[in-house]
C-alpha cells in the first residue's frame, strides 16, 4: 500500500548555519544516468547499460543576499555544503492521522551561475537565483539514507546503502 506523504516547513542550512528566511525555493538535483549501448551476437536488441552519472545541478531562489552567505552564493573557488530539511508527514490511511518524520537532502555545491538579482519598485525588492554544480547528494528520510551519489568516487552511487555496480 502506498503512503501519502506531505513535505512542509522546509529549511536551508549553509555550511551548518541556519539560513532561515533567506530562500523561497530550492530545486534539488535531477540524477540522470550516463548509458552505453551494448551490442553483441545473440542479442535481439541493444540494451542501454548504466555507466555513470551526468552533471548534476541545483537551484536556489533567494529572497535577499545576506553577506554571511556571499561565499556560498558567489565563491567559485571552493565547495559549500547545503542541507535542505523539511518535516514529512506520512498519512496513515487506516486512521487518517499523520505520522511525523524528516526529509533531509545534503548537497556539496559550487556556484555555476551567479545571478545578481532583480530590483523592483514596490512589492518584492529583491529576487535572485543561483544555479549550483552539485558534486555530492545524500537523501535521507526519517534517518535512513535512501540515495547517496558522489561524482568524485569510483563507487559513487548507493541506494539504501547498497553499492550500485556500473560498467
Amino acid at each position: 500500500m502506498t503512503a501519502i506523504r506531505k513535505l512542509s516547513n522546509g529549511r536551508v542550512y549553509i555550511d551548518g548555519v541556519d539560513a532561515q528566511g533567506t530562500a523561497s525555493e530550492v530545486e534539488l538535483p535531477e540524477i540522470e544516468m550516463q548509458v552505453v549501448e551494448y551490442e553483441g551476437l545473440g542479442l535481439i536488441g541493444t540494451p542501454e547499460l548504466p555507466a555513470g552519472i551526468e552533471a548534476m545541478e541545483a537551484t536556489i531562489a533567494w529572497l535577499h543576499c545576506p553577506p554571511e552567505f556571499s561565499q556560498a552564493m558567489f565563491g567559485v573557488a571552493r565547495t559549500t555544503n547545503i542541507q535542505v530539511v523539511a518535516d514529512q508527514a506520512t498519512y496513515n490511511q487506516q486512521t487518517g492521522t499523520p505520522v511525523p518524520g524528516t526529509y533531509k537532502c545534503d548537497l556539496r555545491v559550487r556556484p555555476k551561475t551567479i545571478g545578481l538579482g532583480t530590483v523592483a519598485r514596490g512589492g518584492d525588492s529583491f529576487e535572485n537565483e543561483n544555479t549550483f554544480a552539485v558534486d555530492y547528494v545524500k537523501l535521507q528520510v526519517n534517518g535512513t539514507t535512501l540515495l547517496e551519489v558522489d561524482a568524485y568516487a569510483s563507487d559513487g552511487i548507493r541506494v539504501n546503502g547498497q553499492l550500485q555496480q556500473l560498467l
